[in-house]
């Protein structure tokens, strides 16, 4: 069993730092956090969507359309660096999708794997020049499974 790329720290698409500090230190959190999933079929084929919630304002909260699929188990996460990109920390974790309730697991083997994009609470962060967005302190919520726009087609690539 392959354990899953929760996240890395350093600099992602979204213009972010995670600093390595914050990553160990929401390493220590990852048990039972959901793996969480929307689904979509596109020419007949069933995949994960992104993200999809929408807010209420009058009831001044989040509707999740998401369902959670799994979680990461209690196994103790470790962080490894990352191969391709220099001062780049991956943080790696064990994940159970059950085969029952969804079709989640089948999706994922279909595909070789999915990409996830992390779901983070954002608990201290900074602003520089030299450094730019710099996360400092996260608590890991969820991980979404990422696929496709359902009215697209197209790939969505995670932000981390």
């Amino acid at each position: 069993m392959k354990d899953a790329l929760i996240f890395h720290s350093g600099i992602n698409s979204n213009n972010s730092n995670v600093t390595e500090e914050a990553a160990r230190k929401a390493m220590k959190g990852l048990a039972y956090v959901p793996v969480l999933a929307d689904f979509c079929e596109i020419d007949g084929e069933r995949d994960f969507t992104t993200h999809a919630f929408e807010y209420d304002e009058e009831e001044d909260k989040i509707i999740y359309y998401e369902k959670q699929i799994g979680c990461i188990t209690a196994d103790e996460p470790y962080m490894e660096p990352d191969e391709e990109v220099k001062d780049r920390m991956n943080v790696y974790a064990r994940v159970s999708i059950p085969r029952t309730y969804t079709d989640a697991a089948e999706i994922i083997e279909r595909k070789g794997g999915t990409d996830i994009s992390v779901e983070i609470l954002v608990n201290d962060m900074s602003y520089s020049k030299e450094t730019g967005l710099l996360l400092n302190d996260i608590t890991v919520i969820g991980l979404t499974c990422l696929g496709r726009n359902p009215e697209t087609g197209e790939i969505i690539r995670p932000g981390m």
